[in-house]
């Protein structure tokens, strides 16, 4: 048989122990060329502390690439419903008035969704004002959330649907109820 047009293209790349030593590293970010980490390849089955060395080097590379996010790209959420409400519009629209409601609710739904049990014990303080003064209480996460729900059922209430807190609540609320929800 005659030799291949290559020439020694045709077999691994053979380089000594110290160079294949000094190659682990570029090896172990995908740096070296074909012929290289085939080499490398190769002396790592017959070498058994370079073979420990690449195992380390390969670790240490995944510590030094940045963890991909594994949050949703926030646009997501509005491009997806806007391409479905161009295929089928709302049946209750939601009304211009309400569109900034409608978003800060959706981001307060995406954010708890990735709530863990003790951050709903988290404490807050809520700060506003009373005849010019200003007022302060402490509650947690949960309660800011209860005091939501409960707003949200009286303009539910007002606006005709259902309220969120559905068989929770009582028949008849009034505003004396809500702040019980709030405060306690």
């Amino acid at each position: 048989m005659s030799a291949s047009p290559e020439g020694e293209s045709a077999g691994p790349l053979v380089l000594e122990h110290r160079v294949l030593k000094s190659l682990l590293g570029a090896w172990a970010l995908a740096a070296c060329g074909p012929a290289e980490a085939e080499a490398v390849e190769e002396h790592l089955g017959t070498c058994g502390p370079c073979a420990d060395e690449a195992l380390r080097l390969r670790e240490a590379v995944g510590l030094l690439q940045r963890p991909e996010s594994l949050d949703l790209d926030p646009g997501l959420r509005t491009r997806v419903l806007r391409s479905c409400l161009e295929r089928r519009p709302p049946r209750i629209p939601v009304p211009d008035w309400a569109a900034s409601y409608d978003a800060e609710t959706a981001r307060l739904d995406a954010l708890l969704q990735d709530f863990g049990d003790s951050e709903w014990h988290a404490p807050v303080r809520l700060r506003w004002y009373e005849s010019d003064e200003a007022s302060s209480r402490r509650t947690t996460v949960a309660g800011v959330i209860a005091h939501l729900l409960t707003v949200d059922g009286l303009v539910a209430v007002a606006l005709g649907l259902a309220d969120p807190l559905g068989t929770v609540a009582a028949a008849r609320r009034t505003p004396a109820d809500y702040l019980f929800f709030f405060f306690f």
